[in-house]
């Protein structure tokens, strides 16, 4: 399968829209809380009763409920990207074993996300200062942030929420070059093997308490184990070809699982890669303007939710999400704007 440079930055576009939706939705006080790192039944009931009564905030609960696999969409994207740079017959060639490899890999990896952070960092810390009150994290929990180990912490001191994304991202750049770069098909399918089973032992272990965010699930759905699925079938698809997932009838069997995963964790624990056949579909949408944007409107839109969800929460549910949405796109698009200049200096 071959995917075209305009078609994943749409597809980009479509998990950036998908993600931002549900952090600001899954927020507001009618909205029912999704099953993302744990599972429980009596969500996707209450969803059904609300879909069946009529609202009043329908699409607003869909996107809240579902749109959190946007994360598994640009997971797949990342690995089939990685695959696509480094192992293509025009990558430079490097060294499974070269460790001076490895660690140039790592750091300019670690270099973009921190060229996110540490701005969205600047522009909290000045907000929190100068409008809010002062800052309120303490610096264990910067320290966590930019270490990329936040989410081995149990605790998880996050400072904004979203932002975990950043350890789990470097926890795969780790996984794809230490272990999976330039290995074939029994490394990968190995590696996805003992997360498979590691994941099917903390939904055993968790049966009964799925519903507790502090259970051993929620620890590991903040971590690589149990977000392996599309990663691994990125890497497959930009590797070895996996066309069927471009098939219309994939679309419609990634949806069936996808609701299906709602009604039992067994199901739920593996829908992901089916939910990314179901977005796939989306991969010919008018978004490469905000696919283009996408990394800035990460970093930045946990910062414009802390200011405009009060509103939401007041009742002016929809002129705040309106406004969410305008500041977040404008703040991305100078970020953008201003680095674009950089380089070119």
């Amino acid at each position: 399968m071959q995917l075209t440079r305009s078609e994943t930055t749409a597809l980009r576009g479509l998990a950036i829209g998908l993600i931002i939706l549900h952090n600001f939705c899954h927020w507001l006080p009618r909205c029912i809380d999704e099953n993302e790192y744990t599972w429980a039944l009596s969500r996707v009931q209450r969803l059904v009763l609300y879909i069946g009564d009529g609202g009043p905030h329908v699409v607003l609960n869909l996107l809240s409920h579902y749109g959190h696999y946007g994360v598994a969409l640009f997971l797949f994207l990342s690995g089939y990207g990685l695959v696509r740079k480094y192992e293509s017959p025009s990558a430079t060639p490097r060294s499974a074993s070269s460790h001076e490899g490895a660690v140039v890999f790592l750091l300019r990896h670690a270099t973009k996300l921190w060229q996110l952070m540490l701005p969205a960092l600047l522009v909290l810390y000045l907000l929190k200062t100068f409008y809010a009150g002062g800052w309120k994290w303490g610096w264990e929990h910067l320290w966590q942030l930019l270490t990329f180990t936040v989410n081995m912490n149990p605790h998880r001191p996050l400072i904004l929420g979203p932002w975990w994304w950043f350890s789990l991202m470097m926890q795969f750049y780790l996984l794809y070059r230490l272990v999976l770069y330039r290995r074939g098909r029994t490394v990968l399918l190995a590696t996805v093997g003992l997360c498979l089973a590691l994941q099917g032992w903390a939904t055993w272990e968790s049966w009964g308490h799925l519903s507790n965010s502090s259970c051993i699930m929620t620890y590991w759905h903040y971590n690589m184990p149990c977000s392996i699925l599309p990663f691994a079938l990125g890497i497959w698809a930009a590797r070895y070809g996996a066309q069927w997932l471009l098939h219309p009838l994939a679309a419609v069997v990634g949806a069936v699982v996808m609701v299906a995963g709602s009604y039992t964790p067994w199901v739920w624990s593996v829908a992901s890669p089916f939910a990314v056949a179901l977005m796939l579909a989306g991969r010919r949408l008018p978004l490469h303007w905000l696919g283009t944007i996408s990394a800035w409107v990460f970093a930045l839109h946990p910062i414009v939710r802390e200011y405009t969800i009060g509103p939401a929460r007041a009742g002016h549910v929809y002129a705040a999400l309106t406004a969410y949405i305008l500041i977040t796109l404008s703040a991305a698009w100078l970020m953008h704007y201003l680095q674009q200049r950089l380089r070119r200096s």
